[in-house]
């Protein structure tokens, strides 16, 4: 297995979706793009690069060598931490090999020498010319968040579907053809619908869904997160210690936030330590049916 490191080139125009965080630790499915790529390429990351602002926070998440290089190792696959999904190739890549995005340019993947790495990691060298992708691949505005949502919800749940599970508990009604996993130490009430017509529906370790709640696959309720009474939750993708009440539906949460009364949430994406007060309820669509404007960075 090669050693990978997994950077942010701080290109992309993501804020403010990483103003407290690196592009790799974004949510957009059931995963964050680094616990994607890890899936995906099948490989060890050993160290992080990111924008010196960012280099305490991706400190204090990760255990691993941030803007510095491992003592040991003269080969290395890196990969830009704006690319939720790999081109395949990647994982064949020999010494030299290199691919870069086909709408900016950007670097997307290497493997390169450690002197190499230096130079276009610290030294902000341009590196190898290699392959242009058919299509682009890196995220390179927010709303890309959203672009990718359903592709990576369902992707993901693919993958999340392996997990230790249980049969469906007594008094649970479910529906649909789509994979239901339970994992063996979440917490599904009777009266909670779990209706996997439209894609599959995850529900992780520590995770409790209360009685009368109603998931609408594709769906992955995070560790330790809650679906509170009479909640309907669809197409939502919901990381750890989430709390969850009304609608929600076509969401991501980062984590750590909670959306606990009545009210509708939708095609949104929330980051970590948000609470919504009581009646909250947003719109995706103008009374005219006109086009929305974006203020961003």
């Amino acid at each position: 297995m090669v050693s990978a490191i997994l950077f942010d080139d701080d290109k992309g125009r993501l804020a403010p979706l990483t103003d407290l965080r690196a592009a790799f630790d974004v949510r957009t499915g059931a995963f964050t793009m680094m616990e994607r790529l890890a899936r995906r390429l099948q490989a060890e990351f050993v160290a992080l690069y990111v924008p010196e602002r960012l280099a305490g926070v991706t400190r204090d998440r990760h255990a691993l060598h941030v803007n510095e290089l491992p003592h040991d190792g003269d080969e290395f696959l890196i990969v830009n931490g704006r690319c939720p999904f790999p081109p395949e190739e990647i994982l064949d890549f020999e010494l030299g090999d290199a691919i870069r995005d086909g709408a900016s340019g950007d670097l997307v993947a290497a493997r390169l020498r450690r002197a190499e790495v230096v130079e276009v990691l610290e030294d902000g060298r341009p590196g190898p010319d290699g392959r242009t992708s058919d299509q682009p691949v890196l995220l390179t505005r927010p709303w890309h968040a959203r672009t990718v949502r359903d592709i990576s919800i369902e992707t993901d749940l693919l993958q999340a579907t392996a997990l230790p599970h249980v049969e469906i508990p007594d008094g649970v009604r479910a529906l649909g053809e789509h994979p239901i996993r339970i994992h063996t130490e979440a917490t599904v009430y009777p009266g909670v619908v779990l209706v996997a017509e439209d894609g599959p529906i995850v529900i992780e370790r520590g995770a409790t869904v209360r009685p009368g709640a109603i998931i609408l696959g594709p769906a992955y309720v995070g560790r330790k997160s809650v679906v509170l009474e009479h909640a309907l939750v669809g197409n939502t993708a919901l990381g750890p210690w989430c709390k969850v009440g009304g609608e929600v539906k076509g969401c991501v949460f980062q984590g750590y936030s909670n959306k606990a009364h009545l009210g509708h949430l939708g095609d949104s994406w929330i980051g970590e330590w948000v609470n919504f007060g009581a009646g909250t309820t947003n719109s995706n669509l103008l009374n005219t049916y006109g086009s929305i404007i974006a203020q961003a960075s």
